[in-house]
Formats: C-alpha cells, structure tokens, sequence
C-alpha cells in the first residue's frame, strides 16, 4: 500500500491572488501550517479523587514562515512588512499559503465570513556563514480557516455556467465536462470562485455534488452565465 505523504518542494506564499499586485513571495524555504488546539478545562469535585477534564473552545495555531532575507522585493517581502505596519486584515485572495502547486490554505469566508488573517511578526536575523541575512515571520488567524484541494480550472474552451436557483431552488454550476467529482468536490466544502465574470464575492458552501452539478447552498445570489477561460473553482474544509 502506498502512501500520499505532503511534500513541501512547491509550497509558496502568494499575495494579491491573480490581482495587480500578484506576487510570490521571493526567499521562503520555511513554512509551517495552521494546526489546531482546544483549550483544557479541568472540574474536580469535592470526594473525588480524580478531577475531569473537558475539551473548552478552539483555536487555529499560528503560521510561521522563514527563508532569506530579499532587498526590493516590493510585492512580497515588502508588501508583508506593510501588512504588520498596518495590521491588515487579509482575507480569500488577499493571501494564499500553498502547501504545494495545487492546493492551499485560506480563509474561510463560507463558514465564517469574519475570518481573516493578520501578519503579527516578519523579522531580519542575522547573516550565517554563507553571508546571506534570514528572515522569519508569523502570521495569525481571526477565525476559521480552509485548506483547499478540490480544483477545476478553466481551459480555452470553458465548459462550467452558472444557473442562479430561485423561490427556494438554490444556485447550482454545472459543467458539461462533468469533471467535479474526479476533481475533489464534496459535500459540505466550502467554495472559493476567483475570475469569474461576476460570482467572485459569493462565498458558500457545496451541499451536493455530482459530476456535472455543484448545487450550492445559497439560493439568488449567483449571477447567470458561462464560466470564461482562467476562471477557477475551489473545494476547501478543515
């Protein structure tokens, strides 16, 4: 039996997701992921001898990162550093931590439309024996986040529309290649739209899927129309 054991040869952090300022972040060769904790909350009782412990509310640790310290490097390193200056609230696109060429962590905007993430530490070392300066960082989430491995982006032949549902019937996409289940999708994932015509803001989750139908859990709120070339779709979950 083989094993799919995650490996970290691609893994990146990109800002500004497929915006202007579109930018990998130069010099990164650490990268550790959000893990998750709960909060131990212990009762004893007066004639027992053991006290009882209950799991209290949750957390998503924080995300660390380092690498080599990169001069001029406007759009990453840089851009970083203004995020702490300006204790930014980054959220779907705004900052992307790739665990590979594919799949990546975000917030999740469907489940917690609150959530977010904000740059609390990005510091200079000092330079090792190769005469090369370090550079660490950390970032911290206000909320829930998603790790997203379910994709479908389009060709230069598109073949997803979006059907807006109405009085009750909810929104679906459908697509004709009917490639949603061989690309990941499932039940219960939140989903990310991005460059798209008009359907981008619409943050939801998955309720169903079959090959060549997503039905999604708002109802209204999808703009009517083909799917367009570069458009992506992804799947995402705890």
């Amino acid at each position: 039996m083989s094993v799919n054991y995650m490996q970290a040869v691609d893994a990146a952090i990109v800002l500004d997701y497929k915006g202007e300022n579109q930018a990998v972040v130069k010099g990164l060769n650490k990268l550790k992921p959000p893990g998750m904790t709960r909060q131990i909350v212990t009762v004893d009782e007066f004639r027992n001898e053991w006290a009882r412990k209950f799991a209290g509310g949750g957390e998503f640790t924080d995300l660390t990162y380092g690498g080599n310290y990169v001069t001029g490097d406007t759009d990453g390193q840089d851009a970083l550093k203004r995020h702490w200056v300006n204790k930014t609230r980054l959220t779907g696109t705004d900052i992307m931590f790739f665990l590979n060429m594919d799949d990546f962590i975000a917030t999740d905007l469907a489940n917690d439309p609150d959530s977010a993430i904000q740059i609390v530490e990005h510091d200079i070392g000092e330079a090792d024996k190769n005469n090369v300066y370090s550079m660490n960082g950390k970032a911290v989430p206000n909320g829930r986040l998603a790790t997203y491995i379910a994709h479908l982006i389009e060709g230069e032949t598109p073949t997803t529309a979006f059907v807006q549902g109405s009085e009750g019937n909810p929104d679906t996409i459908t697509d004709s290649g009917n490639g949603f289940v061989a690309a990941g999708f499932k039940a219960g994932m939140s989903l990310m739209i991005i460059g798209s015509t008009a359907n981008d803001p619409i943050n939801t989750l998955i309720t169903e899927v079959a090959a060549g139908t997503l039905t999604l859990a708002c109802s209204g709120e999808v703009t009517a129309g083909a799917g367009i070339e570069g458009q992506e779709l992804h799947g995402g979950s705890i």
